[in-house]
């Protein structure tokens, strides 16, 4: 709405008083194939497939350009991906490893987290949903791509 208003040549005026001149916002930038997505719940790139999407800031220009602000010598997170995958691609509960979007695991982990998250807003009480404005566990699939956060070469403690 703030970028509308802005390309509109409205002045705008933050709560502190002061002018606002430009409204950043994040997108999606898949990091293989360097597409651009504004819609902050996908997993994959629609385009190659790949889990490779990363959040960016961009912002929108005077002439509806959208300009994306890239750091210079950005170093890529490769925490939980320096481990190969294990031989048996089936994790401890027998399900497969999701490695890419047109996976059939990952459509059918996709629905049930739905069907969860439906219950979950069904269940709960109706006074309670008008104070919660943004809950971080509520964005995004809530399925795990590949092996997670984890080293999957590890072996599991017992139980006892």
């Amino acid at each position: 709405m703030q970028n509308v208003l802005l390309q509109m040549g409205l002045d705008l005026m933050s709560l502190d008083g002061l002018r606002i001149q430009q409204v950043r916002t994040t997108v999606l930038r898949c990091h293989a194939c360097f597409k651009i997505y504004t819609k902050p719940t996908l997993d994959f790139c629609p385009a190659c497939g790949g889990a490779t999407l990363g959040r960016v800031t961009a912002r929108v220009d005077a002439d509806g350009q959208m300009r994306v602000f890239l750091k210079k010598n950005y170093k890529y997170n490769l925490r939980g991906t320096i481990y190969a995958i294990p031989d048996n691609l089936q994790n401890q509960h027998g399900d497969k490893i999701i490695l890419q979007a047109d996976q059939k695991e990952y459509r059918r982990a996709k629905t049930s987290a739905q069907r969860q998250q439906r219950k979950a807003r069904q269940d709960a009480d109706l006074f309670e949903s008008e104070f919660i404005f943004m809950d971080k566990k509520s964005t995004g699939s809530g399925v795990v791509i590949g092996h997670g956060r984890r080293n999957p070469n590890v072996a599991r403690r017992r139980k006892c």
